[in-house]
C-alpha cells in the first residue's frame, strides 16, 4: 500500500492506494461519516493479488486530509475533489465502493449527469431512509439543542460524543470500533456536522413521497449496482 498527499488548489487529500496501472479497473473506496480510508485496510490485504487498482482517499475534513479551504464540506464538493484525485492518480474505469456516508456520496456521484469514468456502484449500508440516519440524527439533535451554536456543539462532539463511541456493555470494544475511534479523533467537527445535516436532508421522505431523495437517485442509477446491508451494528 502506498500513501501520499495530493494537492488540490490549497487543499490536501491524503490517499492510500495500491500500485496504480493505467488501463485496468479501479476499486475506489469512499469512507463513512467520521471515518477515514483506514476503514478499508483489509481490502489492501485481501485484494492485493487481483488485477485492479485500489484507491482509498480521506475525504477533506477527515483523517489526514486538510480542512476545506472555503469551509465547504458539501457532498457535491467532496465529489468534485474525489474526481480530481482520480484524475491526478491517472485511474479510470472506477467501481465506487462507499460505506455509510461514502455510500451516499458514491450514489450521488453515480447518479450525476455524466459519470463517464464509472463502471459500477457498491453501496455498503449507505443512508437511504430516515431510519438509516440514527447516528447522524443524534449529532444534529444535539446541535439544535445548543441553539445551533457550532462552538458549543464542537466542544460536545469532542468531550461527549466521540468518547461515547467506545462505551459498551463489553469491556473490550471490537477492533473495528477502536479503528473507527482512532479515525474520528482526526475528524474535523465542522465537517462531521455539515455532512450530518446534509444526510438528514437527503434521507428525509417528503409528504406524499415513498422514497427519500437519495433513495430515488439510487433507484435511478443505471450502472450495475449492489447494496450491502450487515446484520450487526
Amino acid at each position: 500500500m502506498h500513501e501520499e498527499f495530493v494537492q488540490l488548489d490549497g487543499e490536501i487529500v491524503f490517499v492510500r492506494h495500491s500500485e496504480t496501472r493505467p488501463g485496468r479497473p479501479t476499486l475506489f473506496f469512499v469512507h463513512a461519516l467520521g471515518d477515514s480510508g483506514l476503514a478499508f485496510s483489509e481490502a489492501f490485504h485481501h485484494l492485493q493479488s487481483i488485477n485492479y487498482n485500489l484507491v482509498a482517499p480521506d475525504l477533506v475534513g477527515y483523517g489526514k486530509s486538510s480542512a476545506a479551504l472555503n469551509g465547504d464540506y458539501s457532498i457535491a464538493s467532496q465529489i468534485l475533489r474525489l474526481k480530481r484525485v482520480a484524475s491526478l492518480l491517472g485511474v479510470a474505469q472506477l467501481i465506487l465502493v462507499g460505506h455509510s456516508l461514502g455510500g451516499l456520496i458514491a450514489t450521488e456521484w453515480a447518479a450525476s449527469e455524466s459519470p463517464t469514468q464509472l463502471e459500477a456502484l457498491v453501496n455498503i449500508e449507505g443512508n437511504l431512509t430516515p431510519e438509516d440516519a440514527t447516528f447522524t440524527r443524534r449529532a444534529v439533535e444535539a446541535f439544535r439543542s445548543f441553539a445551533e451554536d457550532s462552538t458549543v456543539w464542537s466542544a460536545w462532539f469532542r468531550s461527549t460524543f466521540v468518547p461515547s463511541l467506545t462505551a459498551s456493555e463489553h469491556s473490550r470494544p471490537s477492533p473495528s470500533l477502536l479503528r473507527y475511534y482512532s479515525s474520528i479523533l482526526l475528524c474535523r467537527p465542522e465537517a462531521f456536522l455539515a455532512n450530518s445535516l446534509e444526510i438528514l436532508q437527503l434521507t428525509d421522505v417528503a409528504p406524499g413521497e415513498t422514497l427519500s431523495p437519495i433513495a430515488a437517485r439510487y433507484v435511478a442509477v443505471g450502472l450495475p449496482k449492489l447494496y450491502c446491508w450487515g446484520s450487526d451494528s
